[in-house]
């Protein structure tokens, strides 16, 4: 058995530090309930919600709809197997684009998960909803955010109060 990376007391069988009562594996003590989520993490989830409903709700068809790499038909709001949001560009990387109209469209399961959201076909799918001038733009602030990213000007993550912003927005279209 391990040693407890807090105390260096042995570890019993459990996973609990018998000197400390750290658990091994998640670094809480023992009773102790995990953290929910921070205000952010609370505020993107919110907002990727409202945001998938927007873009599954633009392409529906009678509850279907298809999907843009694939084209199979899938129910616009079907739970896990159902129509996904998925995004041209990473929506964790690229945080000031992660809701906007020109990075997302609807994706089925496959696509979007197994598939890595096939960037390729998304980008055509999206060029023809779009158009090759607004994708071009969309290419350029990418870019410009990547560079900004890099030097330190903007952050990695996105702020409560942005994300906030960005929930308002979205509701008000």
């Amino acid at each position: 058995m391990p040693n407890c990376q807090n105390c260096g007391a042995y570890i019993h069988s459990e996973g609990w530090c018998i000197k400390c009562g750290i658990s091994a594996m998640k670094g809480r003590k023992k009773g102790e309930t995990k953290k929910r989520g921070s205000d952010l993490t609370k505020a993107l989830k919110r907002a990727d919600a409202l945001f998938s409903k927007i873009i599954r709700s633009k392409f529906d068809r009678d509850g279907f709809t298809n999907c843009c790499t694939c084209g199979k038909p899938v129910r616009t709001f079907g739970g896990t197997f159902g129509a996904h949001c998925g995004h041209l560009f990473p929506k964790f990387r690229y945080w000031l684009h992660r809701w906007d109209l020109r990075n997302a469209g609807p994706q089925c399961y496959d696509c979007n998960v197994n598939q890595e959201g096939q960037q390729i076909r998304m980008f055509s799918f999206l060029e023809k909803v779009h158009g090759q001038e607004t994708m071009a733009e969309l290419r350029q602030e990418i870019d410009d955010f990547d560079l900004k990213r890099k030097a330190g000007i903007i952050k990695s993550k996105p702020d409560v109060f942005f994300v906030e912003s960005e929930i308002k927005r979205l509701k008000s279209n």
